[in-house]
């Protein structure tokens, strides 16, 4: 999951903490922290409140689904580069 994700010229960065055990989603100025929600889903949260991303990512795959609710709405999906 760590690495550069593009999608219409968005690049969105995974970047693994130290001794990998945390994820941090950095996109447009923004860092925000990823909490591991089941096997291949992720939540990005804002410090305070309801998480602002879903995301799904199979091992292996080179796309990431982003999801701006848990409802489905808002789907984004993004290409490793």
């Amino acid at each position: 999951l760590p690495g550069r994700w593009e999608r219409s010229g968005n690049i969105f960065n995974i970047l693994a903490g130290e001794a990998g055990y945390s994820l941090t989603l950095q996109a447009s100025g923004q860092a925000l922290p990823l909490l591991r929600r089941g096997p291949m889903k992720w939540e990005a949260r804002a410090q305070k409140g309801a998480p602002v991303y879903e995301l799904e990512h199979q091992e292996g795959a080179d796309k990431l689904i982003f999801r701006r609710d848990s409802g489905g709405e808002g789907l984004i999906v993004a290409r490793g580069i």
